[in-house]
């Protein structure tokens, strides 16, 4: 079988940074913090995106989405223009949508029962199913743009936007797709899932921003609740030049494991697998690995078993930051945004660090080369991206400069 080489040629961004790619890219490249206070008694900081992202469309289409399938309109909309990709009958059903999210319209789940709960379940309208179900992100987008190839939905957690892009890529890679718009959504930063993972103690207790999201840092106490969408454009490297497509950098691995260990907890054998596969997927030897944007939740567990496990492929050589130092964390949403940051990293030759942490407060046992409050010249090595989530479910992509 030939394997196929796979581009990113689009990119879209709605996230607590900005509402469009270029706007979050000029504020994560400028190192402004995303994050805001939060307006809930339940938690200090939320990741919030602008309310004006969604002012393109129109009263039906807000009528029938959840915020969660909004911003991913939005974004995938941006993606297509940015891909400069024009959709008509004679490409329609060549062209695939396949999206991840962790709980989909929740927010929509939540006025809906709440609803119930207060006047009898006869006062739920028939928008709750279109609202909250995780498939209905991309068969909205499917409708919006026409296209008619194939729409999945993956529901894997925090991993869940990482594995919509992989899945992509594999089915490119093998020959079976030319185009996917591929990437994740998520708008969960409401009371009841803020509360859901404060139980679990997962979330920042700070009442400092600065020190609200520091992954690796001995101050951190949890992530912030962030959300957001983000949508590439996945493209076979031939079917790309023959249109005159921009590309932004090349797909060469995926990794993807499962711990089987704990629900809850990651484990240093599935980490490792992970990044592992990828590298093995791409035939790229660790050495070559410049960069590599740690899942880096601020949570002990995760970035002491995330360290741990980078530390043991590949030394103290490649830089490694958390940009969810920026804009927290987006659950289903968040290794795609992460994903896309990465690509225009490469694009524009500037690695992005974590901020907020110096080398002082780093926390005891955490031993890699952590790229702390100034970007760095990207040298065209190998960029590796992770996505770890509850559940045991693990995705790695590796990326790679083209120019």
């Amino acid at each position: 079988m030939i394997v196929k080489r796979v581009v990113i040629t689009g990119i879209g961004l709605v996230t607590a940074n900005g509402i469009t790619r270029n706007l979050t890219w000029e504020s994560v490249l400028n190192l402004e913090n995303g994050l805001v206070p939060s307006p809930y008694d339940n938690t200090a900081f939320i990741g919030r995106v602008d309310d004006l992202f969604n002012e393109t469309l129109t009263t039906k289409d807000k009528r029938y989405m959840d915020r969660c399938t909004q911003m991913a309109l939005v974004a995938s909309r941006e993606a297509l223009q940015d891909a400069n990709l024009h959709i008509n009958e004679t490409n329609s059903e060549d062209i695939s949508v396949y999206v991840g999210s962790s709980v989909g319209g929740i927010q929509a789940l939540a006025d809906e029962f709440g609803t119930a709960a207060v006047k009898g379940v006869d006062h739920m309208t028939m928008l709750v199913i279109p609202r909250n179900l995780i498939n209905m992100i991309p068969a909205n987008i499917s409708i919006d743009a026409n296209i008619t190839g194939e729409t999945l939905a993956y529901a894997n957690a925090c991993a869940s936007g990482t594995i919509a892009i992989g899945e992509a890529f594999k089915k490119i890679q093998s020959g079976n797709k030319k185009i996917v718009i591929a990437g994740g959504a998520e708008a969960c930063v409401i009371p009841q899932v803020i509360e859901a993972f404060r139980k679990l103690r997962a979330l920042t207790n700070s009442k400092t921003l600065d020190q609200a999201s520091v992954p690796f840092s001995r101050n951190r106490s949890g992530f912030v609740m962030s959300e957001g969408a983000a949508f590439l454009v996945l493209e076979e490297i031939e079917h790309a030049k023959a249109r005159d497509a921009s590309i932004y950098c090349e797909i060469e691995g995926y990794g993807c494991t499962s711990d089987a260990k704990s629900l809850l907890a990651p484990d240093l054998n599935g980490v490792s697998r992970c990044m592992a596969n990828a590298l093995k997927d791409a035939g790229v030897h660790e050495s070559e690995v410049e960069y590599i944007n740690a899942h880096g939740t601020s949570t002990k567990l995760n970035d002491s078993t995330e360290s741990a496990a980078i530390r043991m492929l590949f030394g103290d050589t490649p830089y490694v930051s958390s940009t969810k130092s920026l804009n927290g964390h987006a659950l289903g949403a968040a290794g795609a945004i992460e994903a896309a940051l990465c690509s225009m990293m490469i694009k524009n030759r500037k690695l992005i660090p974590t901020i907020n942490v110096t080398a002082d407060a780093i926390d005891e046992g955490i031993d890699i080369n952590l790229l702390l409050n100034k970007t760095k010249q990207y040298e065209g090595g190998k960029v590796l991206t992770n996505s770890f989530a509850f559940g045991g479910h693990n995705a790695s992509l590796l990326l790679a400069d083209y120019s």
